[in-house]
């Protein structure tokens, strides 16, 4: 990374500090994560707090990962941003469902104190939504029902429905490209026989 990094505030339009972060942090080495983390301690507002660091939820190594979270917990985050801690969470969710799932299970009150009174629904519709492709469905359905009120049956059935979707759509999409490379992988008699019988 060049020095200007490590100055106050990121070079660049919002917008563009926004991707080129995400894309530094995803790939970013221990030396790498440090720098961006001092650019997001130097936010100035909370506009800059958010982007900063939800791009570093997104770094890749395991490592680097679980500092990521020590962060997103620690008393960096202003008390006047406190509601950005869930969003980090489920940030980091994208590369590492286990750990952001664990995270969020276990220090859930912290996390759902700034959303008050709608904590509740964010378990029952973004827990399955977010974590569905690493922790079992039942086992994600089972702690729902333990967390929200029994009178939210409805908003756990769509939160579920949405996790079954989305397994649904995965295994379609991996029969797609597993069908794909196996036809591209024939040899060229073979397709050519194929199309010949299908004329």
């Amino acid at each position: 990374m060049s020095e200007s990094v490590e100055d106050d505030h990121w070079p660049g339009e919002p917008d563009e500090q926004a991707v080129v972060m995400t894309i530094v942090a995803r790939y970013a080495d221990a030396a790498t994560f440090r720098q961006l983390h001092t650019v997001a301690k130097s936010a100035a507002n909370e506009t800059e707090l958010r982007r900063y660091y939800t791009a570093l939820m997104n770094v890749r190594d395991p490592a680097l990962a679980a500092s990521a979270v020590t962060i997103a917990l620690s008393g960096e985050i202003p008390p006047q941003a406190d509601s950005l801690r869930l969003w980090l969470v489920l940030a980091l969710s994208d590369a590492h469902q286990r750990l952001a799932w664990d995270t969020f299970v276990g220090h859930l009150d912290a996390l759902l104190a700034p959303h008050q009174p709608y904590g509740p629904l964010y378990v029952a519709q973004y827990g399955p939504g977010m974590f569905w492709s690493s922790v079992p469905l039942e086992q994600i359905e089972a702690w729902v029902k333990a967390n929200v009120p029994t009178e939210m049956k409805s908003d756990i059935a769509r939160g579920m429905e949405t996790a079954r979707f989305k397994i649904s759509e995965k295994s379609a999409l991996v029969e797609a490209t597993d069908h794909y490379l196996a036809s591209s992988t024939r040899p060229p008699t073979a397709a050519l026989s194929s199309g010949a019988m299908v004329r």
